[in-house]
């Protein structure tokens, strides 16, 4: 089954061909009508064929008791076929309808922006979740602790970003995932996380496919906003998986609990990722690639912060909504670019009904790492090479104009040509939006199940 094309949909059809017309004579006077296409597989006639391969991240997820209640089968029926025609998740709703008892149930975690409202998506189908590291552990790779990157299901989180200014004119359309956990402490120490970027303008040859995992910083070390200003937290431990990670020349800002403390305006609980160090291939001597991107991945919620005290340095944001030294305490500050608060402040938050304190993954908290905007800042391409099929490694630290298996450079991306060698991209902050997406609540308000870990 092709790979670009939507798992249920291509079901479907799969089932709808069955029907098929009668055979008739060839002195047939009259044709009898074909009969009724049968019913569109529904339930766990949607599950993939046991016989073909599953990625290591398929099947990962399981329901949170209590409050998950959608069953794991239900989950299953979400996927889609990677290039190499393994399974992988994809993206799913929230709540949906259970097709077995007609209830509506929850799956506790959401993946941001449906892909398919895309105008991308029709020649790019469904994201295969996790096929880079399905990659990266497969790839014959021989070198210890380069070969494994194993990150959770929850984290993946998608961004439509349909006709988007472009300074050079024209617009150019976005399908963005990111692996942005802020739940757990991965992230504190490992700074590589699957990054997808699709783009592709109205105007002009700009037509990007991407796939890697991206490096956001070093390991065991990010960025803190504490006292207004960007200030580096090492860690000592614990080991990064995969043990050796490249370092990425951009920002992994995570909040402490002294940026909690210090705080006087803004969210300062905000964390934000900063993507867009530049790549390049040689032919010979000479430079026929030139690709970069600069986006901003912003969570308002997330449920973590860095605690200098607590077992593997992970807080959680909920608690300082009891905690009468922070400024979660009474109040939610204002937004940058003028987003409003949209998080109850932490009087709001002790007053909702239930039991008290409240835990960081309850339904009840306001911290559900859901609430998610990103900053288009520019994406650069020059392309001389005559080959829009161009390789990369896991970590798209090293490009070349051909697969190189023994380098590990086995990821294949799309860049298109342009042999004049200018700039296809360009700047993608609009003159009224700046580049902003609109920030979104993806747990609408926690009504429809989900809650951190997300």
């Amino acid at each position: 089954m092709p790979a670009n094309i939507p798992v249920r949909l291509s079901l479907a059809l799969a089932v709808a061909a069955l029907g098929g017309g009668l055979s008739q004579s060839a002195d047939a006077a009259v044709t009898p009508p074909a009969p009724p296409a049968p019913p569109a597989p529904k339930g766990r006639a949607l599950l993939p064929p046991p016989s073909v391969p599953f990625s290591k991240a398929y099947r990962l997820w399981r329901p949170v008791a209590p409050y998950d209640t959608a069953p794991s089968w239900l989950h299953e029926t979400y996927w889609t076929y990677g290039p190499e025609g393994k399974v992988y998740d994809t993206w799913h709703p929230a709540r949906v309808t259970n097709p077995e008892t007609g209830q509506l149930v929850t799956f506790g975690h959401e993946h941001g922006d449906d892909p398919s409202l895309s105008h991308l998506y029709p020649s790019n189908g469904a994201i295969a979740f996790g096929y880079v590291n399905e990659l990266m552990a497969t790839c014959g790779c021989t070198t210890p602790g380069l070969c494994s990157r194993n990150e959770d299901h929850v984290g993946h989180k998608v961004t439509v970003v349909n006709d988007n200014y472009l300074e050079k004119g024209g617009v150019v359309d976005m399908l963005i995932k990111l692996h942005q956990g802020t739940h757990s402490p991965d992230a504190m120490t490992n700074p590589a996380h699957e990054l997808v970027i699709l783009a592709k303008a109205n105007s002009g040859p700009l037509q990007v496919k991407w796939r890697t995992i991206h490096p956001f910083g070093s390991v065991n070390e990010f960025d803190d906003a504490a006292a207004g200003g960007k200030q580096k937290v090492a860690l000592t431990g614990p080991v990064p998986a995969p043990l050796q990670q490249p370092y990425g020349n951009v920002l992994r800002i995570i909040p402490s609990l002294r940026a909690m403390r210090e705080a006087s305006a803004g969210w300062p609980h905000l964390e934000t990722w900063n993507g867009g160090p530049e790549r390049w291939a040689y032919d010979g001597a000479s430079r026929v690639v030139n690709f970069s991107h600069h986006i901003y991945f912003n969570v308002v919620d997330p449920s973590r912060y860095y605690s200098e005290t607590t077992a593997n340095h992970l807080g959680r944001t909920v608690d300082l909504c009891y905690d009468p030294t922070s400024p979660l305490f009474n109040r939610v500050g204002q937004g940058p670019y003028g987003l409003p608060a949209t998080l109850p402040s932490g009087a709001a938050v002790r007053a909702l009904p239930g039991p008290h304190p409240i835990a960081w993954n309850d339904p009840r908290s306001p911290f559900r790492g859901a609430t998610r905007y990103i900053e288009l800042d520019r994406i650069n391409l020059q392309n001389t090479s005559g080959k829009t099929k161009i390789w990369t490694n896991s970590y798209g630290t090293e490009m070349r104009v051909a697969q190189s298996p023994e380098e590990g450079v086995v990821v294949e991306q799309y860049l298109s040509v342009d042999m004049s060698g200018a700039d296809q991209g360009g700047s993608t902050q609009g003159p009224v939006t700046k580049g902003v997406t609109p920030m979104i609540d993806y747990s609408d308000g926690g009504k429809n199940g989900v809650h951190a870990p997300n």
